[in-house]
């Protein structure tokens, strides 16, 4: 309202309209609540000074000069805005003071104290006697320093790479000789000298040498079997070694031959309890397996359940094998009914789709059928019926089979023992 007041004044002297006419035409400049107020007060408003006094007091009031100059103090010029911008912003706050306030030296050093540093290294306040002095001088130095920037990227872009090593010109640290000489590997001999045979154009040479390593350097060596100069994914030794992917806390054990088999401490591995079970109508052997947590599907009762259609559902887990390690799998989770000894005990099994493993009853399956196994006796029974003990089946496949009434019938305990190792 302010700025629409003094246009109102301006157009009235520029014309040379009388006080008289002025009242009389201002309520055709009000609209909406601006009109309403003066059909209000206009019968109380005698001159046009009053009008005009009375107007800038309701909606034009005049801010006190403490807001003025927190509103001037509350930012500094950035380096992206233009000096001749930031002045005319900074006055034209100034301008809201009432007249006479502040004298132009005393604006003039307000303003000059909030410009950007690299205007007031290249213009002295000393040199500023008004507002007109310091848009000239700002704007000559804003153009010189844009051309010295422009200069000084130019001399960037043209300047020689310096290596980070030698310190000297022409070439960075990658691509330094000198760093390459004494980063070669070491040779087998204790020799600390250096065999170094210079190769390439005459630009640029590059260097191959063999010296011994220092020893406080750490030498590479295959974290699984110590082997140096290799790591563990390209390890020859390793490699040859095949160790089984899924153990689930059993080993199959079988002696080598010696020289000298009187000297050697001879194993006796023992039979492992098999149970007789049965699932979705077929009959085959499992497991026991007390070190396994969760019950393992083997690979023959996997494709019973893909046979006859069984729910499968996809997780990830996580898995500890029998040498301690912890791997995160993609298995398939099969939950159906185990029948034994007449008794039916809901299971879920794990199905590892790409092992080759056997059927393993694990530790939930024992607590859910709640059993007990007397391992040196080979017998098993249930645990509300102690009086009754089972015998483990002493077959040699301890994978989920559809078994034959005759098998396993024309070998005796003697071979049955000696095949289950």
């Amino acid at each position: 309202m302010t700025q629409a007041i003094d246009a109102v004044e301006i157009f009235k002297d520029c014309t040379k309209v009388s006080d008289e006419n002025a009242l009389k035409g201002l309520p055709m400049l009000l609209d909406g609540f601006a009109a309403s107020w003066f059909q209000g007060v206009k019968s109380s408003l005698k001159t046009w000074e009053e009008a005009v006094n009375l107007l800038r007091t309701t909606f034009g009031p005049c801010k006190p000069p403490y807001r003025v100059y927190r509103e001037l103090f509350a930012e500094e010029q950035s380096a992206d805005i233009k000096t001749d911008v930031f002045i005319c912003k900074c006055r034209a706050i100034l301008a809201q003071l009432p007249d006479k306030t502040l004298s132009e030296e005393t604006m003039l050093d307000m303003v000059y104290g909030l410009l950007n540093v690299k205007i007031r290294k290249r213009v002295p306040r000393d040199n500023l006697q008004t507002f007109n002095d310091l848009l000239t001088q700002a704007r000559l130095a804003e153009e010189t320093s844009s051309s010295s920037d422009k200069n000084r990227d130019m001399d960037k872009s043209n300047k020689k790479p310096r290596c980070g090593f030698c310190k000297n010109l022409g070439h960075l640290k990658d691509q330094c000789h000198k760093l390459a000489a004494k980063q070669v590997k070491p040779t087998e001999g204790n020799s600390d000298k250096k065999d170094i045979a210079v190769t390439g154009s005459d630009s640029r040479k590059s260097v191959v040498a063999t010296t011994s390593a220092s020893p406080s350097l750490p030498a590479l060596a295959c974290y699984g079997c110590g082997l140096p100069g290799y790591i563990r994914s390209n390890c020859p030794k390793c490699k040859m070694t095949t160790t089984s992917t899924f153990d689930f806390s059993s080993a199959d054990v079988k002696q080598n031959k010696s020289e000298n088999m009187d000297t050697v401490v001879k194993l006796s591995p023992h039979a492992r309890p098999i149970l007789n079970i049965g699932i979705l109508g077929f009959d085959g052997t499992a497991l026991v397996d007390t070190g396994a947590k969760q019950s393992i599907a083997g690979y023959t009762l996997y494709k019973i359940f893909q046979d006859t259609g069984q729910p499968l559902v996809s997780e990830n887990i996580t898995i500890k094998l029998a040498d301690g390690t912890m791997n995160n799998r993609d298995v398939l989770l099969a939950k159906t009914d185990v029948h034994l000894q007449g008794r039916v005990i809901p299971t879920t099994f794990v199905i590892l789709p790409n092992a080759k493993n056997n059927t393993l009853l694990g530790i939930d399956f024992i607590t859910d059928a709640k059993i007990n196994i007397n391992v040196p006796d080979a017998t098993w029974n249930f645990i509300d019926d102690a009086g009754k003990m089972n015998p483990s089946v002493e077959v040699i496949a301890s994978s989920f089979e559809t078994l034959r009434p005759e098998e396993g019938q024309t070998l005796t305990a003697e071979q049955r023992g000696i095949i289950s190792l």
